[in-house]
């Protein structure tokens, strides 16, 4: 396989069918965005930040998803002036998305985060971090982040990349493998393009770049499409949970069969006939303390334990497995539980 040719296919299929992401915005939390070539004239600034992207990062990111979708919204947030940046200026971004997310009910909004850094869990800026985003996510936003470019497994100590709730990327060479530089661990979603790839400088000339934070909005911008697609088959934006479902099962698998920490589900290739389908369930109850897996598998990770009597929904997955959303300490988590342990009321 050569997946910048799947890209550009699905891209003009989605495109010919005139699926470009109108009413879409990107917040793109990043170096900052420069207008220049297809950008020009789809770029917002938030006044928090400074405007001009001086470091070059930002502007390649926000032209990869504008590629995507060319009808969408740049909102951008420059966290990162020089390259680097602190996780503070990254949360008070997150929360001016989902303020504006709050108050704007005419745009679909999408984040894209091709930023990361090391830290302990408990430190009160991630955990702060982690709230924001899962925040987001249960206003429908879909959150992409970037795997990481140490090329080791990452243990809980990499963020916003090892948090449940954003989509993270790992990148893949051309020939659908692994880049030898991402990130892997166990909160893996996909992964997509990401050496060598081609987009914008800080000037509008042609550069070529790598790493996570290429492969991410590639991810961001698939996801635009799809969810162009559904809006404008249907007048109404698709749930997050949908979307990521429809991601899950659209990807071609990589690496090992099944699931795998490194590539995640795989490689994300839809064409402009895929279906997301609206979230809907059984009602039903926990007949015991039981499991909510990632996966419908025992040997996939833990997301939640759901006490025994819980209400829960249900949508069948196969004869030994339901796909299910809990409740749990304020929280929606989506994920799979054995029938043995559900009975429906």
């Amino acid at each position: 396989m050569n997946v910048k040719v799947y890209n550009k296919t699905m891209r003009n299929v989605f495109h010919a069918k005139g699926y470009k992401g109108k009413n879409i915005i990107f917040a793109v939390i990043d170096s900052g965005v420069n207008p220049v070539g297809w950008l020009n004239g789809r770029v917002q600034y938030s006044p928090l930040y400074p405007a001009k992207d001086t470091h070059g990062h930002g502007t390649f990111v926000a032209g990869q998803l504008l590629e995507w979708c060319p009808e969408a919204t740049i909102l951008s947030y420059n966290v990162l002036p020089d390259g680097t940046g602190k996780v503070s200026d990254t949360n008070a971004a997150l929360a001016d998305v989902l303020k504006r997310v709050k108050a704007d009910t005419s745009h679909q909004y999408i984040v894209n985060m091709s930023l990361g850094g090391g830290g302990s869990a408990i430190n009160p800026v991630f955990v702060q971090q982690g709230k924001l985003i899962s925040q987001l996510v249960d206003e429908n936003v879909p959150v992409c982040v970037a795997a990481g470019n140490d090329g080791r497994e990452a243990k809980l100590d990499m963020w916003p990349s090892c948090f449940h709730d954003p989509i993270c990327v790992a990148a893949l060479n051309d020939n659908g493998t692994k880049a030898q530089f991402s990130v892997w661990h166990s909160e893996m979603d996909v992964s997509d393009e990401g050496v060598s790839v081609k987009g914008l400088s800080t000037t509008g000339s042609t550069v070529f770049m790598s790493g996570t934070s290429m492969s991410t909005p590639n991810v961001a911008g698939k996801i635009g499409l799809i969810m162009s697609q559904y809006y404008t088959q249907h007048g109404e934006w698709p749930s997050e949970p949908a979307v990521y479902e429809a991601l899950k099962n659209n990807c071609i698998d990589l690496n090992k069969k099944g699931y795998d920490p490194y590539t995640g589900y795989g490689f994300v290739y839809m064409d402009a006939t895929t279906e997301i389908q609206a979230t809907y369930g059984i009602c039903a109850k926990t007949t015991g303390n039981v499991r909510l897996r990632k996966g419908a598998s025992v040997a996939t990770v833990s997301l939640a334990t759901v006490p025994k009597g819980m209400p829960v929904i249900v949508c069948p997955y196969n004869n030994s497995w339901y796909q299910c959303t809990a409740f749990i300490d304020g929280r929606c988590v989506v994920g799979y539980m054995s029938t043995k342990y559900v009975k429906e009321v």
